[in-house]
């Protein structure tokens, strides 16, 4: 596969998981007040913080891949290795959200 080809595919990828995280945020969240509730309130009941309650949730996708890859590259689950690829990327921007919001990520670092 060439650089183009695979600009593409990643292009694609990034659009489709922004729309998927931006339905996930609504159902998960009240994300028009505060994209992280659901992580803060969860954190809060189970006395833990936020972030830690967001890596639960990534490992769970971590944890798939995994599988998928000791397993011979066969899933058992419903969910599509790519799912869960974009799974582990969504959580991994909310971390970023989060750490910016929390100011251990300046807009210089990620505004280039």
């Amino acid at each position: 596969m060439n650089n183009a080809e695979f600009m593409k595919i990643i292009a694609a990828l990034t659009e489709g998981r922004m729309r998927w995280g931006e339905k996930k945020g609504e159902e998960y969240a009240n994300c028009e007040e505060d994209r992280f509730n659901n992580f803060r309130s969860i954190g809060s009941r189970l006395g833990i913080s936020p972030y830690t309650t967001l890596l639960i949730y990534l490992n769970k996708h971590v944890d798939s891949v995994n599988h998928f890859v000791r397993s011979g590259m066969s899933t058992s689950s419903n969910e599509s290795i790519l799912s869960r690829i974009q799974d582990i990327q969504n959580y991994l921007d909310l971390m970023i959200g989060m750490l910016v919001e929390d100011g251990y990520i300046k807009e210089e670092e990620y505004g280039n």
